[in-house]
């Protein structure tokens, strides 16, 4: 099965990101001006961390088919953690649970 989904770039600006996804399906083609937007994604209230890394504090889903409404708060983003690719193993992700 191949997924494809794609990405349109709405709006940018310091204060928020706006992204119009479709909705995924097996196979998605590419949106056109004719498609229905599916679901939005807008990130706020940025923060930079290490002097280099720009994240949002807030991210809001929105589900224009449903209705449903997720928000998303951050209080800290952490880098440079002491974290190994042995971290990442089926049966280590397994005892995390």
């Amino acid at each position: 099965m191949t997924r494809q989904m794609s990405i349109s770039l709405l709006r940018k600006s310091a204060a928020a990101v706006l992204l119009a996804l479709p909705v995924l399906t097996a196979a998605t083609p590419a949106l056109t001006s004719d498609d229905p937007v599916a679901k939005t994604l807008v990130s706020s209230n940025f923060k930079q961390y290490l002097d280099k890394y720009w994240r949002p504090l807030t991210m809001h889903m929105e589900n224009h088919q449903t209705g449903k409404k997720t928000t998303l708060t951050f209080t800290d983003y952490k880098f440079r953690q002491d974290i190994k690719d042995s971290d990442f193993t089926k049966s280590r992700l397994k005892k995390a649970r």
